[in-house]
């Protein structure tokens, strides 16, 4: 009884890791000249590095990157080149 809950609890693990989508960031580092409102957030003058999911979530860190100083949601559509 306990091998088959074990191989049964392992392919239901397995499933699921399989299912979930595979989750990507976007990370850029932004130096801002003047303060910028992100969301409801303004952000004074400085440097920022910028982490966009796929499920269009947007945060917003300090240089070091130990922060958050923002989120905002957003749509990601793809650039048409």
């Amino acid at each position: 009884m306990k091998t088959l809950f074990c191989k049964v609890f392992s392919l239901a693990v397995l499933g699921m890791l399989m299912a979930a989508p595979a989750v990507a960031d976007d990370l850029g580092v932004f130096r801002i000249d003047q303060a910028v409102l992100v969301g409801s957030a303004e952000l004074p003058a400085g440097v920022y590095v910028f982490r966009a999911s796929d499920r269009g979530h947007v945060l917003v860190y300090d240089e070091s990157q130990t922060k958050v100083v923002a989120a905002a949601l957003t749509r990601r559509d793809s650039l048409k080149l």
